[in-house]
């Protein structure tokens, strides 16, 4: 038996989601003593045509609407959690810097020296920026700025580093 373009046309496919909830229709609509079609129109035009609260369409938008909240407030507590890692970690990286290198605010401009060297040592090349950016808290150690190209100059004349274009300073020890 073929069906004619017509009943193509009108024909609504359906497949339940598991083989119990098929079951279940089956029986809901054995039960009902209908056709299939006749009961799944009903059905439907019952879901569709619900008014207002009773609306089933209604009350899935209402239920999807409250899971994407719930998501969304996972995802808000994961981000949270994730940002207080990450200020640990920050402080953690302080901390191991400040092993390695020493506690750079409480240096005269030769352990400020030792520093420095140890940093460019480390890092092969560094820019300026990149240089004050591995001391913390650089705002806090008087005249820096002045100390650091002091410290630049000495290490220069000693041979222990290049200046280069780009305001980058390469170790060469």
């Amino acid at each position: 038996m073929t069906r004619s373009d017509d009943q193509k046309k009108r024909r609504i496919d359906f497949s339940a989601i598991t083989v119990e909830q098929k079951e279940k229709y089956e029986a809901a609509i054995a039960e009902s003593g209908m056709k299939k079609s006749a009961f799944m129109r009903m059905a439907l035009d019952q879901f569709v045509d619900s008014p207002g609260a009773e609306n089933p369409i209604e009350i899935y938008k209402d239920k999807e609407i409250s899971r994407l909240k719930q998501e969304i407030e996972q995802l808000r507590g994961a981000l949270s959690l994730k940002a207080r890692a990450n200020e640990h970690m920050d402080g953690e990286l302080r901390r191991v810097r400040a092993r390695l290198t020493g506690d750079i605010g409480q240096l005269n401009v030769a352990d400020l020296a030792n520093q420095v060297g140890k940093l460019l040592k480390q890092a092969g090349i560094l820019t300026h920026k990149e240089l004050l950016s591995q001391i913390d808290e650089p705002h806090k150690i008087p005249n820096l700025t002045q100390q650091l190209n002091e410290i630049e100059s000495a290490l220069h004349r000693e041979g222990k580093i290049v200046l280069l274009e780009g305001d980058r300073i390469q170790w060469i020890g």
